[in-house]
């Protein structure tokens, strides 16, 4: 169904964007926001522009921004999305996205342009869908979250390697692999109970951490289901082989990997540690609890005249 605004004929679409100006990629925000307001002109609806100051802001502000609007839009990266996602989960405000990060995981799994004006553009005839979310230790994530190596790399960009992309993550992430001393856990739900020591135990709602990197072919983000991807340590050769195919799409095809699904699961580890929530860095207890919530969010999706 088309985004309609038959429901709003008594009054304009109320429309608010929370642009984080710190964001991996550009445009600058004079852009964004110069670019919005064209849009909104054109559509007759209502805009308000907020920018954020810091990290974990914007879950604040828009939740300031639920009662009064009809659609809140996230401009910037994967964090940026996490953290108004989260104030939106259950509400009857739609979330848009303009992807102006490095990695921009989220925008990509639904096929919203990478390029910021172009998304822009596609928020006129948007569609209109409802996908789940994941829960961990309370916390929601919408993408990818997990243990192991990606949140020990999640730590260290958090920790000050502020430089994003795929080669200071390939760089970077060749480090803590050389440091890292992956711990025995054991996975357990109604269907599943294995016992491993990984490398990375990925929880994912969507197919890919961003930058194309597909850590769950076949994922989608509306079955109920979140996917369980688990890869093993390995030399540093089978290793790269395994890391190229996240770009390939056939990480499941490698003999270090092994893939399930699941609406409800602990991981049980040796003691606490820092786990991921879409690539935010956390700290929590030994066991974590992981479960999905169906048709959480509300998302604008490009229609079908602004699909690739």
């Amino acid at each position: 169904m088309l985004l309609s605004e038959s429901r709003f004929r008594y009054r304009p679409m109320r429309v608010a964007c929370i642009i984080n100006p710190r964001a991996g990629r550009r445009p600058h925000p004079e852009s964004v926001i110069a670019e919005l307001r064209r849009a909104a002109a054109r559509r007759g609806w209502e805009l308000r522009t907020v920018t954020t100051h810091g990290p974990g802001e914007a879950t604040e502000i828009a939740r300031s921004l639920v009662p009064g609007n009809d659609i809140i839009i996230a401009a910037g990266g994967d964090g940026t999305v996490h953290e108004v996602s989260a104030a939106l989960i259950g509400t009857q405000v739609a979330l848009a996205v303009i992807p102006c990060g490095s990695g921009n995981g989220f925008a990509r799994s639904f096929r919203i342009p990478l390029d910021p004006l172009r998304a822009i553009d596609s928020l006129i005839g948007s569609e209109q869908i409802t996908v789940d979310a994941g829960t961990v230790e309370g916390r929601h994530f919408f993408a990818t979250a997990g243990i192991g190596l990606d949140a020990e790399i999640s730590r260290r960009f958090a920790a000050g390697y502020h430089r994003r992309g795929i080669w200071p993550y390939f760089r970077h992430g060749f480090a803590a692999w050389v440091a890292y001393c992956p711990q025995k856990v054991t996975i357990q739900s109604r269907s599943i109970s294995l016992v491993a020591e990984p490398l990375v135990v990925a929880v994912a709602n969507t197919e890919q951490y961003g930058g194309g990197a597909k850590i769950a072919p076949g994922a989608s983000p509306s079955d109920g289901l979140l996917n369980i991807t688990i890869v093993e340590d390995g030399s540093f050769l089978r290793l790269l082989i395994t890391f190229l195919r996240l770009f390939t799409g056939s990480l499941d095809r490698s003999p270090l990997v092994r893939q399930m699904t699941a609406t409800e699961f602990t991981i049980h580890r040796q003691e606490p540690g820092p786990y991921h929530a879409d690539g935010e860095p956390f700290y929590g207890p030994p066991v974590l609890h992981f479960s999905v919530v169906p048709r959480a969010l509300r998302l604008l999706v490009p229609g079908r005249t602004h699909r690739g």
